[in-house]
């Protein structure tokens, strides 16, 4: 179980995280991880997520069972067709019109 995530900036060509019950309270930049196509964070303590402009290829991202209560911009990833948010404290949605 993993309290702290490490720097993902050196793996540019990572596709898919899977990150789950662990006990991370944010996820670290993704800025360089433009070919990531699902991410798996559920089960964890995260209150915040970075930016996530940079995930155009981004398709399944699940944040079920965390503490968020709000979500960065989501417009940029237009290829987002599975969004799982269930147990947060999430008051309100971002714009998801440019989602698949």
């Amino acid at each position: 179980v993993l309290s702290v995530v490490p720097s993902l900036d050196s793996l540019v060509e990572l596709q898919v995280i899977e990150a789950g019950n662990n006990r991370f309270t944010r996820v670290p930049s993704l800025r360089r991880l433009t070919k990531l196509q699902s991410m798996n964070v559920s089960d964890n303590n995260i209150t915040e997520l970075p930016d996530l402009q940079s995930q155009r290829h981004l398709r399944t991202l699940d944040l079920s069972r965390n503490d968020l209560i709000q979500l960065p911009d989501l417009n940029t990833t237009v290829n987002l067709i599975e969004l799982w948010l269930s147990s947060n404290k999430v008051v309100g949605l971002p714009n998801l019109s440019a989602c698949a």
